[in-house]
């Protein structure tokens, strides 16, 4: 998802794709993170759950209130159309990087996709057998082994 590879498959740190995803000077990565994002988002919803247990019901509510928040977020700013996938979008100019991956589906565990964003990522990523190939049993039953990844 994120790997840059220079010269004979090495990074030296300097390739286009380091200087493009990472701060010169500390190393962060320079992407609003799907996958990153929506697990923030999961873990507050869950937090929010133990605290309505345990009694601390303005924290549980300050905690949802956090949590849908970032959902409406990352639904408006992560959601990509022209792919019909959440999207790692670049926060300088805001373009997308349409790199890929297993947490692009992450939006779907943090509960921010809507139901039809869903179903696009699911009918055109997900099961697609040119792209992420699981079939609707959850293997790869009947795939072929060229698929996306490849």
């Amino acid at each position: 998802m994120y790997d840059c590879t220079g010269p004979g498959g090495v990074c030296s740190g300097t390739c286009p794709t380091c200087a493009e995803l990472f701060h010169p000077d500390t190393g962060q990565m320079q992407l609003i993170d799907v996958g990153m994002t929506s697990m923030v988002i999961s873990e507050s919803r869950h937090l929010a759950t133990v605290a309505g247990h345990v009694g601390r019901d303005a924290d549980a509510a300050t905690l949802r209130s956090h949590a849908d928040a970032l959902a409406a977020s990352l639904t408006a700013y992560n959601w990509d159309n022209s792919s019909g996938m959440f999207t790692n979008r670049r926060p300088s100019g805001g373009t997308f990087y349409r790199r890929f991956s297993p947490t692009s589906f992450y939006a779907l565990m943090a509960k921010a996709a809507t139901d039809e964003q869903a179903a696009a990522m699911t009918q055109q990523w997900l099961l697609n057998p040119k792209h992420f190939a699981i079939t609707v049993k959850g293997d790869h039953a009947g795939n072929s082994d060229a698929n996306w990844w490849d």
